[in-house]
């Protein structure tokens, strides 16, 4: 199977990433032709998809619904209803007054719900992912864009949470014939934000099956349950300095230039617990920064049925390995 992903920023290298281990041919075009060092060396980095052959394009752009009518091949994850809903704030005001959802998009989100819509209903399992977001340990220090960490795991029921969120949003999924993933994510029991994106950093330990068999089954309508391992999974961030900060503010101090700055030695097995973001692979086959942030992703963990400590040993011990100068990460997710 033939897969194009157009990414706005390249942050889907995850996925193409995980796509080309299962034996995908896999073809990556980030928009942003500054961040196109992004994914050099890992996956193939195309400066243009006008005369590729493929059979499913992912998007990860804020214009999905209007790009996907140029693709010539099978979509995955686009709708009008949900490039709106995620991304328009008064149009999302609007349907979750008219469900009746309690919400407050200024809030931190700090827990959310996912599911998959495959164009009928939300199959099982679903996921419940509880966010860390401060930037240091003990929840202190600023709240950190997209959280520092996040522990998920799959339930196999639809619960009181799901019929008060998700629930309530399935006819209007079936009446746009979306066919991809649904995220909510809430600060207590107020809705922040929604998003379609593929960027739970847990997924890939969550999950029993190919990627590419969820997306191909999805895509075609024929999903009706995702496998996935009972576990718990645990995400932690990792990143250099000046990370969180923007780093164009501390570029004219020479400690903070993050172009090519080595990071750690490619081994593949290691690869299989990382999310990894802003790196490419040097001409020595090492991982280095590309020089967009000095955030670099997520190490990843399972962590046993009842959250055992043993995730977060396996978290610390794959930070230390990686062996990166000056590296940052809480030490007390678990």
């Amino acid at each position: 199977m033939k897969y194009l992903i157009i990414s706005e920023q390249g942050d889907y290298l995850p996925i193409a990433l995980k796509l080309q281990s299962e034996g995908s041919e896999v073809s990556l075009y980030i928009i942003d032709h500054t961040r196109r060092n992004k994914g050099k060396k890992l996956v193939p980095i195309i400066e243009s998809y006008k005369d590729l052959t493929y059979d499913i394009v992912i998007l990860d752009t804020p214009n999905a619904y209007n790009l996907q009518k140029r693709m010539k091949g099978e979509v995955f994850g686009y709708s009008e209803f949900t490039d709106l809903f995620s991304r328009d704030k008064n149009y999302f005001l609007d349907i979750v007054r008219l469900l009746d959802i309690p919400h407050n998009p200024d809030l931190v989100a700090d827990n959310g719900i996912e599911g998959w819509f495959n164009g009928k209903r939300v199959v099982l399992p679903v996921l419940h992912h509880k966010y860390y977001t401060k930037m240091f340990n003990d929840n202190v220090g600023d709240d950190i864009s997209g959280y520092t960490g996040v522990v998920s795991h799959a339930l196999w029921e639809f619960d009181k949470k799901y019929k008060e969120s998700l629930g309530k949003l399935e006819d209007t999924l079936k009446r746009y014939k979306y066919r991809g993933l649904l995220r909510l994510d809430y600060k207590g029991d107020k809705l922040v934000k929604p998003s379609d994106r593929l960027i739970s950093p847990t997924f890939f330990e969550l999950l029993d099956m190919p990627l590419s068999a969820l997306i191909e089954q999805t895509v075609k309508g024929e999903l009706k349950h995702i496998k996935m391992c009972r576990e718990k999974a645990m995400a932690v961030r990792i990143s250099v300095p000046p990370f969180p900060y923007c780093p164009k503010f501390f570029w004219h101090w020479n400690a903070y230039k993050l172009e090519g700055q080595p990071l750690y030695d490619y081994d593949e097995g290691r690869m299989k617990h990382l999310w990894i973001q802003n790196v490419f692979r040097g001409d020595n086959g090492s991982i280095v920064a590309s020089g967009h942030s000095g955030d670099l992703g997520f190490i990843t963990a399972r962590a046993g049925l009842y959250m055992s400590k043993e995730g977060s040993r396996r978290v610390l011990r794959t930070a230390k390995n990686l062996g990166i100068y000056n590296l940052q990460y809480r030490t007390d997710i678990a």
